[in-house]
């Protein structure tokens, strides 16, 4: 697939950067390319497009209200950062608090409680409108979600069964692998335990030879002594 750079002079098409996740799209015969200077484009064929289309389309409307959730999340944390912040400990209005340095929040139901949490930790106080209108994005949120989330807890659970199963059968027939056993030791040991039983029965014989040799000395000097 051939690539155009930025500001060549390129036909009608759709136009993508997959090292600068960058997409243009040229309407014009002959038209010049835009983006930052430097950048390497592919021109997409025309069936690949059609096939690719519908699938970003689905994706496009599954992910909306996350996308519009995130971006009113973050004009809302924006906004949120400007107000007073709160620390671990110190008496506080009532409200919903978030923590701004750690992952934590904070429900304190009467004026004048103490906000509870790691020493260190900041909050800040969640508007009363903001939480009214964040409800039903949350909800729906929740909602989109559930199945992800009931499916985890479901992986979870199996896993958890797996980790037991496979505990129990290393609890049963982990000494079959135990650190202390030593195959080429048990190997050689009889052999040793078959050279001593060797060199004793060897001295044995020793014995014995020589028990008969002084036997049959004896006996040759009592024939000669003899008429």
């Amino acid at each position: 697939m051939r690539t155009y750079e930025t500001g060549k002079t390129v036909p009608a098409g759709v136009y993508f950067s997959v090292r600068h996740l960058e997409l243009r799209v040229v309407t014009e015969d002959s038209g010049i390319l835009t983006g930052k200077e430097g950048v390497a484009y592919r021109r997409s064929p025309l069936f690949l497009i059609a096939l690719v289309a519908p699938i970003l389309g689905g994706m496009f409307v599954m992910a909306l209200p996350l996308i519009v959730f995130a971006s009113f999340a973050q004009a809302a944390i924006r906004r949120l950062v400007r107000v007073r912040t709160y620390s671990a400990g110190e008496q506080v209005p009532w409200g919903v608090y978030l923590a701004v340095n750690r992952p934590a929040v904070r429900h304190v139901s009467a004026t004048g409680e103490v906000l509870a949490s790691r020493p260190g930790t900041r909050f800040v106080r969640v508007p009363t409108w903001l939480l009214v209108l964040a409800s039903p994005v949350v909800g729906g949120l929740y909602v989109v979600l559930f199945p992800i989330i009931l499916a985890g807890v479901i992986a979870s659970f199996l896993i958890h069964l797996v980790n037991v199963a496979i505990r129990r059968a290393l609890a049963r027939h982990g000494h079959l692998a135990h650190a202390r056993w030593e195959p080429a030791a048990s190997y050689l040991r009889p052999l040793q335990r078959d050279a001593a039983e060797e060199a004793t029965t060897e001295e044995g014989i020793d014995e014995e030879l020589r028990d008969l040799e002084a036997e049959v000395a004896t006996r040759r000097e009592q024939e000669r002594r003899s008429p």
